[in-house]
């Protein structure tokens, strides 16, 4: 069976459609949506990251999770605003406060 050429498929280049979020948080919906990157003209798959959000002690805390370079950094911000902006800003930095993610052994949990 012949593989489809990922250039040609723009379906998959993204993980969700990220209009909406793209007007309001650019490096977020950037982050979360891309379903490939350019690897010197080539296209590769890119694993989706995820952001979970709670609220504990009076403050709003995100946990960012970048898992196709195993890194993970965690927020906190006393309002919604203020943590969506740092997340937004953060998430396509590398000097962000990044940490390696050490639950994650080549895409599976590390049993402790």
């Amino acid at each position: 069976m012949k593989r489809k050429t990922v250039e040609q498929l723009v379906g998959v280049r993204v993980h969700a459609n990220p209009s909406g979020l793209a007007e309001t948080h650019a490096h977020l919906a950037e982050f979360l949506t891309a379903a490939v990157f350019d690897q010197d003209g080539k296209y590769e798959t890119r694993e989706s990251p995820t952001v979970t959000v709670w609220c504990a002690g009076g403050q709003w805390k995100a946990s960012v999770k970048d898992r196709a370079e195993g890194l993970v950094m965690w927020l906190s911000a006393e309002t919604w605003a203020e943590l969506w902006q740092m997340v937004d800003l953060f998430v396509l930095e590398a000097d962000a406060p990044w940490r390696h993610d050490e639950g994650v052994l080549n895409g599976k949990r590390v049993k402790k």
